[in-house]
């Protein structure tokens, strides 16, 4: 699938997922704001568990489109 979009009317979440785990489903950039205290806090947490922000992001995303 190379538009990937979600809609109220979308169904197959597994497929939707599959497709996020895909690498070779080009990407998309994700930029947005946040207080700088929380940035902070959740880069030095990554940090010491030893994971990138993109990894614990994205795994928030699939476990929320799971649900």
């Amino acid at each position: 699938m190379s538009n990937m979009k979600l809609s109220k009317n979308h169904r197959n979440k597994d497929k939707v997922i599959a497709e996020i785990c895909d690498p070779n489903i080009p990407s998309k950039r994700f930029i947005m704001n946040i207080p700088e205290n929380l940035h902070t806090e959740f880069k030095l947490k990554c940090v010491s568990k030893g994971v990138t922000m993109k990894e614990i992001i994205l795994e928030f995303i699939k476990e929320w489109i799971k649900k």
